[in-house]
């Protein structure tokens, strides 16, 4: 027998195996050809509970907390746990339903694989075949692993993480710089395509979305398309569930043609929503250069005069009060339900850590049109007052930016104003 060195051996191995797996394609970012996108079966909240939990549900357990927040059982039923609770079962659609609505999605919004969007106002907003194509194999690659593979947040490693994965297909998001209105009408309101870009390349901070700078623009755009085909196809499935379950007059019965026509119809719908949602005239944006850039000879009193405005506007109490949701300034704020039925809780200020963002004007945006599935409210504040928020916000996690009035309130009288150096540039205890 040969006597080989043991690290040759290893290398030979080693070699093989790479064949082995190379044969296999488990490398490969492309969805296998006979995989299609799942019907949901967990609850489609309407309404989400008012309920202040004290505590996170267990890793592992978000569908299971989400049924006990919301619904109970009684002789066999669920049914909801409180008045005002709305939802539906997606496992109570008769098999015949089920076939036809899978059948019916796969017509307008392909697989996984091969991935479409057959409306009139798909590439309008950039929603191609070969657009899609490229966002599939990239969301494969880089997302799939916790947005799950219809978009749902239900991937492998998400039931581990806190705050969950993003669920797309309810159609809804939280940082948004679009106006919930347009020519004095009440619309749909989604983010635009900027909006999806930046989160993708800066990710959430505080949270386990990580930044995706290192990707070409070219990559980010593609998967901008894919999420927003993952939503698209999400709320239509979710709203003809609905339609089902509530036995809307345009199904009768889960007739297949009547679903298929519903899909079709809401499937123009909410992608004329989309179109409208690019259209730069929906962002909010402030009137005067932003921020104020406060100069001069008083420029650090006018800042200080700002924050203190903000403070008093934050303490104001009232509906739509800042100090009513993040307690305390938010070191005890409480849980609360989000419009998918997962726990949220308002942010700890006095922490410099901001999801939406941290530049002057991510802050703004959330003043002005807050963070709807959330529960934060938008603020109906001219640009002035807005800002004095925006900057209060900022100094609030820096005790000694905060003018003494405010730091002595936030912070309860303990903090001292900073020392001074002595002539030498010693620090006191530092002179020999």
């Amino acid at each position: 027998m040969l006597d080989i060195p043991f690290s040759r051996k290893m290398r030979v191995v080693c070699f093989c195996l790479m064949g082995l797996l190379v044969g296999c394609d488990v490398y490969s970012t492309r969805y296998p050809k006979e995989l299609r996108y799942a019907i949901r079966s967990d609850l489609l909240l309407k309404k989400e509970s008012s309920l202040q939990p004290d505590y996170l549900p267990s890793p592992g357990k978000l569908d299971d907390a989400i049924l006990e927040a919301h619904t109970k059982v009684i002789d066999g039923k669920r049914v909801p746990k409180a008045d005002g609770i709305e939802f539906y079962d997606p496992t109570q659609l008769r098999a015949d339903q089920s076939r036809a609505l899978a059948s019916a999605l796969t017509e307008v919004f392909g697989t996984p694989m091969r991935p479409t969007v057959l409306t009139t106002a798909a590439e309008e907003i950039g929603l191609d075949p070969d657009a899609l194509a490229d966002g599939s194999e990239l969301y494969r690659k880089h997302c799939m692993h916790c947005h799950g593979v219809a978009g749902d947040g239900r991937g492998p490693t998400a039931p581990w993480v806190h705050p969950h994965p993003r669920d797309y297909r309810p159609g809804k998001f939280k940082f948004i710089s679009n106006a919930a209105e347009y020519n004095g009408e009440a619309v749909e309101l989604k983010p635009n395509r900027a909006d999806l870009r930046r989160v993708i390349h800066k990710g959430i901070e505080g949270t386990s979305m990580p930044a995706f700078s290192a990707l070409p623009d070219r990559e980010i755009d593609r998967l901008v398309t894919y999420v927003m085909h993952l939503s698209i196809r999400g709320e239509v499935e979710f709203r003809t569930i609905q339609a089902i379950l509530s036995q809307n007059a345009r199904i009768p019965d889960g007739n297949p043609e009547a679903i298929a026509n519903f899909i079709s119809e809401t499937a123009e719908k909410i992608s004329g929503d989309w179109v409208l949602m690019n259209n730069p005239a929906l962002q909010i944006k402030p009137k005067d250069a932003y921020p104020p850039k406060y100069t001069g000879a008083d420029k650090d009193k006018e800042l200080a005069a700002s924050i203190e405005r903000g403070y008093k506007r934050f303490i104001a109490k009232g509906d739509g009060g800042c100090i009513s949701c993040h307690s305390d300034f938010g070191r005890q704020s409480k849980y609360r339900y989000d419009a998918w039925g997962t726990l949220v809780q308002p942010r700890n200020l006095t922490v410099s850590t901001y999801r939406g963002g941290r530049r002057p004007i991510d802050i703004y945006w959330r003043v002005k049109i807050g963070i709807p599935p959330s529960g934060m409210p938008k603020q109906t504040l001219d640009d002035e007052a807005t800002w004095d928020l925006v900057h209060f916000v900022q100094a609030l996690p820096y005790p000694l930016m905060l003018p003494p009035t405010v730091r002595n309130k936030v912070y309860g009288g303990y903090m001292q104003e900073p020392k001074t150096h002595n002539k030498t540039n010693e620090h006191e205890g530092t002179s020999r």
